[in-house]
């Protein structure tokens, strides 16, 4: 099927599209996205669910590259799943001001809870309906309450 470029009205065809992202202080070259790109201009057709999971791996990259990531990475993080402080709190099982104190870089965050928030990023990604139900407190689906736990 024709896709017409909403910028020129030239054909657009499914093409690998490179992306970079900046977490923190951190660049991120995202090569693992296909959009409709437009063979005249080069502008690109993404949903907006591409977009967040653009900023998902971008995160997941450095959560799992860098112990030291920093409270900017962590807060990004956070904010690509869509997570207030308070529902990361009780996903992590911590408390409010604990996430405050990661990402203002007054207390590091553990590699445990990292890993954590990596496990978070992975459910967001592939199953985002059981990620929302985890956000809510809800059974994940099999009847069973799924927790991440650092160690």
């Amino acid at each position: 099927m024709n896709h017409p470029c909403p910028e020129c009205g030239a054909t657009m065809a499914m093409k690998s599209l490179e992306h970079e992202e900046r977490v923190g202080g951190f660049r991120v070259l995202d090569r693992a996205c296909m959009a409709l790109t437009c063979e005249a201009c080069g502008a690109a057709d993404l949903s907006l669910r591409d977009l967040q999971l653009r900023e998902l791996r971008a995160a997941r990259i450095v959560l799992l590259d860098r112990a030291d990531a920093g409270g900017e990475v962590y807060k990004y993080a956070r904010k690509a799943l869509g997570l207030r402080q308070i529902d990361l709190a009780s996903l992590l099982r911590v408390e409010p001001e604990t996430i405050s104190r990661w990402e203002n870089g007054r207390v590091a965050m553990p590699r445990a809870e990292q890993l954590a928030m990596v496990a978070l990023i992975d459910v967001a990604e592939h199953d985002p309906e059981v990620f929302t139900r985890m956000v809510r407190g809800e059974p994940a689906g099999s009847g069973k309450k799924l927790v991440i736990r650092a160690a």
